[in-house]
């Protein structure tokens, strides 16, 4: 049986539907209760506030959560200074225009690390866009083996066999978002909270089609 093989690729672009910040609670004590019990309150605290937003399609979680002994060298030798707990909450949501609504929580409440705000499809969305790619790309290398068996003098059959290869997913992109707000800057007016926005990202995958001819 006469053949032609052939390939077709898909590069598309895609609006993210979701974005997520993360907001850590940050407190150093000489005693570890005391530690641990002001990141803990500062953390419901925050989680609290957030969940009034009322977001939508919002998933809350624990990014992290640490207790860590304070020692410097002083003196050729390691010092006890205290304890650190840190706590922090990832905000994911559909909304992710309203992330910077979270900041100003953060700020009002005097939690000084805010980072890691990022945007990405949902898995829903990321199927979808998958499946109209890769539809698209069969449709190119269709329309490639067409013109090839006309030129060749030859009428394009049947596919023999299809296999997808190639393909990449969307990642999020770097942090967008990174920041250290210093306890000075707490007592500053907060502006009105930022808008966030998404820049498209790229869905790319190829296929590897045979098809008859006659």
């Amino acid at each position: 049986v006469r053949s032609i093989s052939v390939s077709g690729q898909c590069l598309r672009t895609a609006l993210p539907d979701r974005g997520s910040i993360t907001v850590t609670a940050d407190n150093r004590d000489k005693n570890l209760q005391t530690a641990t019990k002001k990141t803990t309150e500062s953390y419901e605290e925050l989680k609290k506030a957030v969940q009034k937003l009322g977001l939508k399609n919002v998933e809350l979680q624990t990014s992290e959560y640490v207790v860590d002994e304070i020692r410097e060298w002083e003196k050729d030798k390691s010092v006890f200074k205290g304890y650190r707990a840190r706590m922090g909450l990832q905000v994911t949501t559909s909304e992710f225009a309203r992330l910077g609504e979270v900041i100003a929580i953060a700020s009002n409440q005097s939690l000084k690390e805010v980072g890691s705000l990022r945007t990405f499809l949902s898995d829903e969305k990321n199927r979808e866009e998958r499946t109209a790619c890769l539809e698209e790309a069969i449709g190119h290398a269709q329309i490639k083996a067409a013109k090839m068996a006309k030129a060749a003098g030859a009428k394009l059959g049947r596919v023999l066999q299809l296999q997808e290869e190639g393909a990449s997913n969307p990642q999020p992109p770097p942090p967008m978002y990174e920041a250290r707000m210093l306890k000075s800057a707490m007592n500053d007016a907060m502006p009105a909270p930022p808008s966030v926005d998404a820049a498209n990202q790229k869905i790319s995958l190829s296929i590897q089609a045979v098809y008859s001819l006659e």
